[in-house]
C-alpha cells in the first residue's frame, strides 16, 4: 500500500493567506476522505498530522490507482448554486435545450447548460441512475450518450458571471433542523456571497399558485441534489427536503464543506512511502520469524540455565505474550514492524526480571536459607531493581508515544503494555507459582547452572582506568559523528527517495551503486540487497536510498527516468496480453424490461493475461488496471462542444473480473491481484477505441519497471523528524535522571 502526507499550502487560490486552526483541518481531513472514498466502502484512512498536514493511508493500491488518487486530492472542488430550468419560467429555453445535441443553449442573457445527475449507489457501492428528479413533471432530463440506460443529465439556468454564487464564497456547511424538527442542510456566506445568493433565491421565490422553484447544488460538475426555494436566503439559510434523513443530510454538509474548502493543498505530497504486497508480506514474515526465533532461544536458554525454575520463568513469560496481544486487540493498535520490536524487547525484560530474582535466589541459598526463605527473599531484594529499570522505561516508552511518529508510536504502545504486564506476571506470577508448589511439598529444592564461579576483581580501583577508557571513547566518537556530517543521517533525517527494484539477472551490490552514482552525479547513495522471498533469486533485488543535498528533492518521475535509463532492459517488467473482443449476448430468457438484464449486452468481453518478461505469470490490482483503463479512455478526444473527452465519466462503462491469481484465494476485505482479468465493456464504447486503449496499456507496462516500494521525505519532514527524535532523547534522558534524582 502507500502513505502520503500533503501539507495545506500557505496561501489560496486569491492568494490571501491561510490562517490555519482546528476547524479548517477538520473540514480538510472530511473534504479529502469525500474525495478519495466518496461511498464509504474502501479501506482508506485519512486523518490530521501535526499543524497543518494530512495523512491519506491507501492499502492494496499501487502506482496507477495511487496517481489517481493525487489528482482526487489536490483539486479544490468546484461548487455552484443554480436553478433547475422549468416549464414554467423557461418554456422556450427548455424546447430549443431539448432540440439541440449541444451542452450549452443561451437565449438572450439567459444561459443553460445540462448538467450530469450525481449517480446514487447499491448496496454494493455499484453506481446506480438516481430518481430524484423523475416525478417532477416540471423539469426536464435527458439521456447521457455513452452511458447506461437511466443515467441522466438535467438542464441548469446560470446567472452571468459577476451574479453567479459559487462555493468560494461558502463559509461553512453545517447540519440543522427545520421547523417542524426535520434534518436540513445550514450554510453560512461570507458577505459578498450572502448577497448574491439573496439575489438569486429572491429571484426564484415561491409562486404566487404556491408552486416552488429548484435550487441546484452543482459539486464538480454533477448535480448532487435540488431542493425546494421556499423563501430569499442571505448569509445563511438552509437546505429543506421533505425526503431528507439525517444521514442524507450529514451526506450533503460533507459535499458542501469539500465545495467550500479554503485552504488547497500543495500539489506535490511531502512525504510518500509505498511498499508492494511482495515487500509486505517480506516484512511481516521476517517480524514473526524474529520473534518466533528471539522467543525460542531465550526460552531454551532460561530451561538449560535455571533448569525447573526456568520452567516457570517461561509460564510467566508465556502469560505476558498473551496479555500483550489481548490488550492491544482490545485497545486497537496496529501489529506494525516496530509494535513487533517491541513486543520482542518486552518479552526480554520479561526474563530479565526473572534473572533478577532467580540471581537473588542463589545468593540466599549459597548463604544456607531454606527454600522458602530464598524464594521470599529473592523476590522481595530482586523487587526494587525490577520496578525501578521498568519505570525508567515506562518514561521513555511514555515520551516516544507523545513525541514520535505513527510508526514509533507502535513499538511505545507494545513497549509499554509489556513492561505494565510484565511486573504482574515476572513478579506477582512466578512467585506464585513458586509458593504454591513450594508449600504443597512439591517443590524441595532448585538447581541452577552456574557458568561464572566466585569472583574476586577489584573493579573499583580501576575507576580511573576506566574514566580515561571511557573519555577517550567517547571524544573519538564525537570526533567521528562530526567528521561524517549528514552522512551519519540516512533519509527520514535528511530527507530524500528511497525506491525498491528488481532485476532480471544477478547483479552485484558494488556495480548498482557505481551506476547509481554516476546517473545521480552524487555519492550519497546507498544500496542494499534485499531477499523478500524465496522465490526472488539471490541478486536481484535491490533498494537504494537518495539522500537530498538541498531543500530541493528530484521528482518521483524523474528518479524512476534515471534509473530507468541508467539500467536499459535489466529491470523486471509486467506485460499484458490482450485477448480477441467477444460480443456480449443477452439472455434470451429474460422478459423485457425497462433495464437490461445485463446492462453490457451488447457489448465486448475480453481478457487480459498478466506475465513478467520472462513469461511467468505476474498478477496486478483490479483497482491498478481500472485506473489505467479510465485514463486512456479520458484521452480520446470528443467532438462538438464536448468539454470532458469522448466518453466522459468512464467509470460506469466497463467491469473487471478476476478470473486466475491468488485473489481468488483472498477472503475478506483484503487486497486481490490476478493474473487473469475479464473485463466487459459498455457497447457505447467503440471497438476501435477499446482496442486502442488496451494496447496503450500493455505498451506502457512493457516500456516501464516495476518499482515495488517508493518512499520520498522532503527536506522539511526531515528536518521535523529530527528534531522530533532530538527533543525524544533529551526529554527521555531529562526524566530518567530527575526519576533517579528523586528515587535515590
Amino acid at each position: 500500500g502507500t502513505n502520503l502526507i500533503y501539507e495545506v499550502a500557505d496561501r489560496d487560490g486569491a492568494g490571501d493567506e491561510v490562517q490555519i486552526d482546528s476547524s479548517l483541518m477538520d473540514r480538510m481531513v472530511q473534504a479529502v476522505s469525500k474525495r478519495v472514498n466518496p461511498a464509504g466502502t474502501k479501506e482508506i484512512v485519512v486523518r490530521r498530522v501535526g499543524e497543518r498536514r494530512i495523512e491519506i493511508i491507501l492499502p492494496g493500491a499501487d502506482q496507477a490507482v495511487v496517481e489517481q488518487i493525487k489528482q482526487q486530492i489536490t483539486g479544490l472542488g468546484s461548487l455552484e448554486f443554480a436553478i433547475l430550468a422549468n416549464r414554467t419560467d423557461h418554456g422556450p429555453l427548455i424546447r430549443q435545450a431539448l432540440a439541440s445535441p449541444a451542452r450549452k443553449v443561451q437565449i438572450g442573457e439567459i444561459e443553460s447548460q445540462w448538467m450530469p445527475i450525481a449517480p446514487g449507489r447499491d448496496e454494493r457501492g455499484r453506481e446506480i441512475p438516481s430518481t430524484e428528479f423523475r416525478d417532477d413533471s416540471d423539469i426536464v432530463t435527458r439521456q447521457i450518450k455513452g452511458r447506461p440506460k437511466g443515467f441522466e443529465e438535467i438542464l441548469i439556468v446560470f446567472e452571468p458571471p459577476d451574479r453567479r454564487v459559487t462555493g468560494h464564497f461558502l463559509k461553512q456547511a453545517y447540519p440543522t433542523t427545520n421547523n417542524r424538527g426535520g434534518p436540513c442542510v445550514g450554510f453560512r456566506f461570507d458577505v459578498t456571497g450572502g448577497y448574491r445568493f439573496f439575489n438569486l433565491t429572491s429571484k426564484n421565490a415561491p409562486r404566487q399558485d404556491g408552486t416552488k422553484r429548484r435550487l441546484a447544488v452543482v459539486l464538480n460538475g454533477d448535480v448532487q441534489t435540488a431542493p425546494s426555494i421556499n423563501s430569499p436566503i442571505s448569509s445563511q439559510g438552509i437546505i429543506e427536503s421533505d425526503r431528507f434523513t439525517l444521514k442524507e443530510v450529514e451526506a450533503y454538509v460533507a459535499i458542501l464543506n469539500a465545495g467550500a474548502l479554503p485552504a488547497p493543498l500543495k500539489d506535490a505530497p511531502i512525504s510518500e512511502f509505498t511498499i508492494s504486497p511482495t515487500l509486505g508480506h517480506d516484512v511481516q514474515s521476517k517480524g514473526r520469524l524474529a520473534l518466533i526465533v528471539s522467543s525460542i532461544v531465550v526460552v531454551v536458554f532460561m530451561a538449560v540455565y535455571y533448569r525447573f525454575a526456568g520452567l516457570i520463568a517461561n509460564i510467566a513469560l508465556l502469560m505476558n505474550m498473551l496479555f500483550i496481544v489481548s490488550a492491544m486487540v482490545y485497545v486497537k493498535a496496529a501489529f506494525t514492524l516496530p509494535g513487533l520490536a517491541g513486543l520482542v524487547l518486552s518479552a526480554g525484560m520479561a526474563l530479565d526480571a526473572n534473572v533478577l530474582i532467580y540471581e537473588r535466589m542463589r545468593e540466599e541459598l549459597n548463604r544456607g536459607a531454606s527454600l522458602r526463605m530464598a524464594i521470599h527473599n529473592g523476590f522481595d531484594k530482586a523487587f526494587v531493581a525490577i520496578f525501578d529499570s521498568n519505570i525508567t522505561t515506562l518514561i521513555t516508552a511514555l515520551i516516544l508515544y507523545l513525541i514520535g511518529t505513527e510508526q514509533v508510536k507502535g513499538f511505545a504502545v507494545s513497549l509499554f503494555i509489556g513492561l505494565v504486564v510484565n511486573l504482574y506476571t515476572a513478579v506477582y506470577c512466578s512467585r506464585l507459582f513458586f509458593n504454591i508448589l513450594e508449600r504443597s511439598r512439591i517443590l524441595k529444592k532448585v538447581h541452577f547452572m552456574n557458568l561464572i564461579g566466585t569472583t574476586n576483581f577489584d573493579f573499583v580501583s580501576k575507576q580511573n582506568l576506566a574514566i580515561a577508557a571511557s573519555t577517550v571513547l567517547i571524544v573519538v566518537g564525537l570526533a567521528a559523528f562530526f567528521a561524517r556530517g549528514t552522512t551519519n543521517y540516512d533519509i527520514d533525517f535528511t530527507g530524500g527517495t528511497s525506491v525498491t527494484m528488481q532485476f532480471e539477472q544477478r547483479q552485484e551490490t558494488d556495480t548498482v551503486r557505481s551506476t547509481l552514482e554516476q546517473a545521480f552525479g552524487t555519492k550519497n547513495i546507498t544500496v542494499e540487497e534485499l531477499s523478500p522471498s524465496a522465490k526472488v533469486p539471490a541478486g536481484t533485488f535491490f533498494r537504494f536510498r537518495l539522500a537530498n543535498e538541498s531543500d530541493t528533492m528530484l521528482p518521483t518521475s524523474e528518479i524512476e527516468s534515471r534509473v530507468n535509463a541508467a539500467f536499459p532492459g535489466l529491470l523486471v517488467r509486467r506485460t499484458m496480453q490482450v485477448g480477441p473482443l467477444e460480443e456480449i449476448r443477452a439472455a434470451a430468457s429474460e422478459p423485457e424490461t425497462d433495464a437490461p438484464a445485463d446492462e453490457f449486452a451488447g457489448g465486448r468481453r475480453v481478457l487480459l493475461s498478466f506475465a513478467d518478461a520472462q513469461g511467468e505469470t505476474a498478477e496486478i490490482a483490479p483497482s491498478t488496471l481500472s485506473g489505467l483503463i479510465q485514463r486512456e479512455l479520458a484521452k480520446i478526444p470528443g467532438s462538438g462542444e464536448s468539454t470532458g473527452g469522448k466518453y466522459g465519466r468512464t467509470e460506469s462503462l466497463f467491469a473487471l473480473e478476476g478470473r486466475a491469481g491468488s485473489g481468488l484465494l483472498v477472503s475478506g476485505a483484503k487486497s486481490r491481484t490476478y493474473s487473469e482479468i475479464s473485463m466487459k465493456a459498455a457497447p457505447a464504447i467503440a471497438d476501435a477505441d477499446l482496442q486502442a486503449a488496451l494496447q496503450n496499456i500493455a505498451t506502457s507496462m512493457s516500456n516501464s519497471p516495476v518499482f515495488d516500494e517508493i518512499t520520498s521525505f522532503e527536506s522539511s519532514v526531515a528536518n521535523e523528524t529530527k528534531l522530533s527524535a532530538l527533543l525524544a532523547s533529551v526529554a527521555s534522558l531529562v526524566a530518567i535522571v530527575a526519576y533517579v534524582w528523586f528515587r535515590f
